[in-house]
């Protein structure tokens, strides 16, 4: 893995036409493979060489960390590039899997860097395609609405935590003051 840098930034809009996001989130991908940059790199020369995907995974914030954060889900360390296959990569709500090549979206000829910020604003109007709809048209973002508690929740942050039975009830019933608990939930 390496950091993301200007190349792979124009290599990446030059061959997906879209810019790579949100790099000034937490949640999102810093780093990038080493495989990736080479493959980019080569195709960018004019090479026959090009990325085994024509849509790119889709990351959005997770909305918590016990079933649709990838990161914490997906453990990769230690992880042998002949062992990548058998990792088990999950369908979570917060990152859409990237597709192969097809007829839609085809390979990608190299012919020029495109400018990373053609407007104003630093936005282009790339940025969005046909792609990124059919799949986007669910996803709630991020709300200023608390999030409640279901009882898996409220074990999973007790256990975290590593409360005495006391205290796990201290916690519940303080949540429970302030609403933060679903209905039924002690």
């Amino acid at each position: 893995m390496q950091n993301i840098t200007e190349f792979v930034n124009r290599a990446y809009h030059a061959y997906l036409k879209v810019k790579l996001g949100d790099q000034d989130k937490s949640w999102a991908p810093h780093k990038v493979c080493k495989s990736c940059v080479e493959l980019l790199r080569s195709w960018s020369k004019g090479r026959e060489k090009h990325l085994p995907f024509g849509i790119p995974m889709i990351w959005r914030e997770s909305k918590n960390h016990f079933d649709d954060c990838y990161f914490c889900m997906v453990n990769v360390m230690g992880c042998k590039k002949s062992d990548r296959h058998l990792l088990n990569y999950p369908n979570l709500e917060s990152v859409i899997q990237p597709a192969p090549h097809c007829s839609d979206p085809p390979v990608p000829i190299f012919t020029e860097f495109l400018g990373l910020y053609d407007d104003e604003d630093g936005a282009n109007s790339e940025e969005v395609n046909d792609h990124d709809c059919e799949y986007d048209v669910d996803f709630q973002g991020p709300s200023s609405e608390p999030s409640l508690f279901n009882q898996a929740e409220l074990n999973d942050l007790i256990r975290d935590l590593d409360l005495s039975k006391e205290s796990s009830e201290l916690l519940a019933s303080r949540l429970k003051e302030k609403n933060l608990l679903h209905q039924g939930q002690s």
